[in-house]
């Protein structure tokens, strides 16, 4: 079995690389967006002890869950505005995740606000979209866990020494995706990171470390990164794309060039030279939206809430 030490200089080996460059990015069959490691990562090779704690772990989270004596949970709650508690309440516990906080970045509200205003078109009156406050932005690196009071603090010292190794690196969001919970009882829209998911990635596998006496799953298989900024209730409806803007373009935008059409329907393109100015605005315009939506930052800081409380994790400097 590989020491926590190990186990530790694994997950930060991916740190070796000195690029820059963005990650490598792709789009599954289902239209999914997947940040994939770099050739860097794989060179190092953090994969094999840091995959195989994560595979006893899940393991070990099954057993408990075959084995655990039945504790008092409360019936699943929902609040007036439509959201059902996914995460159960079991008395004594207090529910805690691990995140990256995002107060303060600037940009990161007007490109909230475009998000949501893309993703109402594009859903129209089928979804009734709430707005997330942008003091709750955030991207998540744990999943959510459940912990008794007197592990509160183990936990959160684990965090501590664990997450002070890593260095701080930069990141940006800047695509526009649909995503829905497990339970499918609520959906969201989120900016999709499209620089340092390496790094991220990288960042989780040190927090399932951290956690690994908290019995909770290992953070999601396929982890898509995002900034959740606004939710519906309930799945993403069927023939509605997941992938709204791409880094690079847009996706699923029928309707985007409304403007042009009935340019070109007036008589106004003659020669079609009107045809080509509609198309060059449309570009201006895209590529102006897709400023907006484009927002960097340094992730120097990973919180983690625990009930009503918050714990700030410095990451190394340099």
């Amino acid at each position: 079995m590989a020491t926590g030490q190990g186990l530790l200089e694994a997950a930060v080996c991916a740190y070796g690389s000195d690029s820059s460059g963005e990650d490598e990015m792709r789009v599954s069959k289902d239209g999914a967006q997947t940040q994939q490691a770099t050739a860097a990562e794989e060179d190092c090779g953090p994969a094999a002890p840091v995959e195989a704690a994560l595979k006893r772990r899940r393991l070990a989270c099954d057993a408990a869950r075959g084995q655990a004596t039945p504790q008092r949970e409360s019936a699943p709650q929902i609040s007036a505005d439509g959201r059902v508690r996914s995460f159960p309440h079991v008395e004594g516990n207090y529910a805690g995740f691990v995140y990256v906080p995002l107060r303060g970045i600037e940009g990161i509200e007007a490109a909230s606000v475009e998000a949501t205003k893309i993703a109402q078109e594009v859903l129209t009156k089928k979804c009734l979209l709430h707005r997330i406050h942008v003091q709750d932005l955030h991207i998540s690196v744990s999943r959510t866990f459940g912990l008794r009071r007197v592990q509160i603090k183990a936990v959160v010292d684990d965090l501590r020494r664990t997450l002070r190794a890593l260095p701080c690196f930069d990141a940006t969001v800047s695509g526009v995706d649909l995503y829905s919970n497990e339970e499918n009882t609520r959906s969201f829209v989120g900016l999709s990171l499209s620089v340092g998911a390496t790094r991220m990635q990288t960042t989780t596998r040190a927090v399932d470390y951290a956690l690994s006496t908290v019995p909770v799953e290992p953070f999601y298989d396929e982890m898509r990164f995002h900034v959740s900024v606004a939710w519906f209730a309930g799945a993403v409806p069927q023939g509605v794309p997941l992938v709204l803007v791409a880094d690079t373009g847009l996706r699923g935008d029928q309707g985007r060039n409304e403007g042009c059409k009935a340019e070109q329907a007036s008589g106004r393109a003659k020669d079609g030279r009107a045809g080509t100015s509609c198309k060059g605005k449309a570009k201006d315009e895209q590529e102006l939206q897709n400023a907006r939506l484009r927002v960097s930052f340094s992730v120097k800081t990973i919180e983690a809430k625990i009930g009503a409380k918050k714990y700030s994790f410095k990451l190394k400097e340099g």
